[in-house]
């Protein structure tokens, strides 16, 4: 037993309710900043010794649970604790302490018995450790601010350049793009608001962005109302969820661009449900349809081009309906 405890680097004792000395070997001693004779050889050591070794909440503690024990009073038959103490050396450890109470006839407690183990080491390196993920978090929060501004600012040179341009047409595509930025800008802050590397609720996420669209797009007064319906329990990463919301945000865009050309009124109804082995993410209008033949998902415009890029990123199926105004459908593997 002595080569174990030596190897081991821990240390035992035992300590009876009433009693006001603790039995320990040379290693407690030797952890708290005492000089043992040996290593292996037990001791007594006072109570109110070893307690004045630890800091003076954890020493009332201490004291509370010594006197919970000889009254009887046990919250648990095991235990273990990590606990800083100063050594005889005035140096900071943190040691371990695991333990056992043992009773005889009624409950009373009769022993109370355990080791002790040095874990400051440990404990430094969990410091340390938790000291890095607060400085990456930190890193991260500052390269997204500064994301963030970016496309601000580029946003702001394409409103500039739209407005200062006399051609229609090319007006026309400097408002989609600034739109487009000004919606990517937004679903990167909402992201990145979220804790790091936890997943994201896509119905939730999907909700915000729509009555973002709402506000920006439409307005209380506009004729064409804007509906989403989403059903809780799925869940992508952060990686997976952006190219979800882009692809909703070109659909809607165009939708509300195509679709009442008279200007409504009108609907357009967003649902996410669960599929079998999938979920589904459908955008629905009630305007004027395709004209035959017509194929949306196989158009060479821009925003359609997105929408199928978007959708191979997260390994989505892209389908559609024309009947009754248009109906896009993508299909995402749960």
């Amino acid at each position: 037993m002595g080569a174990a405890i030596i190897g081991s680097g821990t240390g035992v004792w035992e300590w009876r309710p009433g009693s006001d000395r603790l039995v320990w070997c040379g290693r407690c001693a030797e952890l708290f900043g005492l000089r043992p004779v040996s290593l292996i050889a037990f001791d007594h050591a006072p109570l109110d010794r070893v307690a004045g070794c630890l800091p003076p909440r954890d020493m009332d503690r201490a004291r509370g649970l010594v006197r919970s024990l000889e009254r009887r009073r046990i919250d648990a038959r095991r235990f273990c604790l990590d606990r800083p103490i100063l050594d005889g050396e005035g140096k900071r450890r943190t040691i371990r302490l695991r333990g056992e109470v043992r009773t005889g006839s009624g409950g009373r407690p009769t022993v109370v018995s355990g080791t002790l183990h040095d874990v400051t080491r440990k404990a430094t390196d969990l410091d340390r450790l938790r000291s890095a993920t607060d400085e990456l978090e930190l890193l991260l929060r500052e390269v997204n601010h500064r994301v963030k501004n970016s496309l601000q600012l580029v946003g702001n040179l394409l409103a500039m350049q739209a407005l200062s341009c006399p051609d229609p047409g090319a007006r026309t595509v400097l408002e989609d793009a600034y739109g487009r930025i000004v919606t990517v800008s937004g679903i990167h802050d909402r992201l990145h608001r979220m804790p790091p590397g936890g997943p994201v609720d896509v119905a939730e996420h999907l909700g915000a962005l729509v009555a973002d669209l709402r506000d920006s797009l439409l307005g209380p007064e506009h004729p064409v109302r804007l509906e989403f319906e989403g059903e809780g329990g799925f869940h992508l990463s952060a990686a997976g969820a952006l190219p979800l919301a882009l692809a909703l945000n070109e659909l809607v865009t165009n939708s509300l661009k195509h679709a009442f050309p008279l200007g409504g009124p009108g609907r357009v109804r967003i649902r996410l449900r669960r599929g079998i082995g999938a979920w589904e993410l459908e955008v629905a209008d009630n305007g004027k349809g395709l004209t035959a033949g017509a194929d949306p998902v196989g158009r060479t415009g821009l925003g359609m081009r997105l929408v199928r890029s978007l959708a191979e990123q997260i390994g989505a199926r892209l389908e559609y309906e024309g009947r009754n105004g248009l109906r896009v459908r993508l299909t995402v593997p749960a």
